[in-house]
């Protein structure tokens, strides 16, 4: 009886996406705008989004929360929304040149990793 109380306990966990850990999660980034007017001086808000990331082989289902950390290359970045240990935010950049933005997300399996760049185009009045 012990045995197949063991076995309904296990085959219930993995229904519930509790499987054993010890794989990282998966960062993932989206972003908009891709590009600023080089110059923008923090004039256009940018969403930085890492909602999508998550540990697919320990916790397939999403259930279990992730730890954010973001980091991003900009002199005076401006948080508007969020923080830098949310899973998403909406900041301000200066747009002097491209910006690179790193996630971090970790779990009990480990850390993940994901970096995007920011690019910055010419203004066509320049």
């Amino acid at each position: 009886m012990v045995r197949s109380r063991r076995a309904a306990l296990l085959a219930l966990s993995l229904a519930a996406g509790c499987t054993s850990d010890g794989h990282p999660p998966t960062a993932r980034i989206t972003w908009s705008p891709t590009w600023l007017a080089v110059g923008d001086h923090y004039r256009t808000d940018v969403t930085l989004d890492g909602t999508t990331s998550r540990n697919d082989v320990d916790d397939p289902m999403g259930l279990r929360p992730l730890d954010y950390a973001w980091e991003v290359d900009d002199p005076a970045l401006q948080i508007r929304d969020g923080s830098l240990a949310t899973s998403k935010l909406t900041v301000g950049l200066a747009a002097d040149g491209p910006t690179t933005v790193t996630l971090t997300v970790s779990d009990a399996g480990g850390t993940g990793k994901a970096t995007v760049h920011i690019g910055v185009t010419v203004p066509d009045d320049m």
